[in-house]
């Protein structure tokens, strides 16, 4: 799209370039939170499907590692989403204009 004087104008999607980074970096900690998770469950499951990811521990340096791992991936995902609750409800009360994914400025869910 063509802005005035003819210069392209920004498209933008709702959110700047440090948040599409912390989308990416949360992506990237639930593929690990995946991986290390059928990794730990490998070890005493029958079902086949685990058994596909029992090269995980070997590749975090063993199952006390690999569970660490999963540990602080969690607490990642704990502390994001509470940051991202915290932040909408604080924007909410604050009435700065600006729509959350889980609830709208005015209130309405």
């Amino acid at each position: 799209m063509k802005g005035p004087k003819g210069k392209r104008e920004h498209l933008s999607i709702g959110h700047n370039a440090l948040a599409g980074l912390s989308y990416f970096i949360v992506f990237l900690m639930f593929l690990v939170q995946c991986l290390t998770g059928f990794g730990l469950y490998a070890a005493m499951s029958d079902w086949w499907f685990p058994d596909l990811f029992a090269w995980v521990p070997a590749l975090f340096g063993g199952d006390i590692v690999t569970r660490q791992v999963h540990h602080w991936a969690m607490w990642f995902f704990i502390l994001f989403l509470s940051y991202m609750y915290i932040w909408s409800f604080i924007m909410i009360m604050l009435k700065a204009g600006v729509k959350s994914a889980v609830w709208e400025v005015d209130g309405n869910l």
